[in-house]
């Protein structure tokens, strides 16, 4: 039986970061680190341990589906059994990063319906 894949978003950043460092001890998983910058120091080191490092940004599905090697069609999951794509996503959101930059509440609530 082949490795499991996780897709880990925001493997660079501290909440993703962790899962990703206990996950390398695991050693069961095959982990997808996703980032929205894969040329940081960070995303370098990682790939150094073994790590898929793949560009995506939470703020773009095209790219998420991609990162997830998902078809358009199948947007929330894929089996195992199928042995495409990812068999599970860690996720984290950054609920403050549009009050930084310069959106409203209402403005980030707006572009979070979308």
């Amino acid at each position: 039986m082949s490795q499991r894949t996780i897709a880990v978003l925001g493997a660079t950043g501290v909440q993703g970061g962790s899962v990703v460092r206990a996950l390398l001890k695991d050693k069961s998983w095959n982990i997808r680190g996703i980032t929205r910058d894969t040329s940081k120091d960070a995303a370098k080191a990682l790939e150094g341990q073994g790590v898929e490092i793949v560009s995506a940004s939470i703020d773009d599905e095209q790219s998420l589906l991609q990162a997830f090697e998902m078809k358009e069609s199948m947007r929330l999951f894929l089996t195992p059994r199928n042995n495409q794509g990812v068999q599970a996503i860690f996720a984290v959101t950054n609920f403050w990063e549009h009050f930084f930059m310069g959106a409203t509440a209402l403005e980030a609530r707006d572009k979070e319906i979308d």
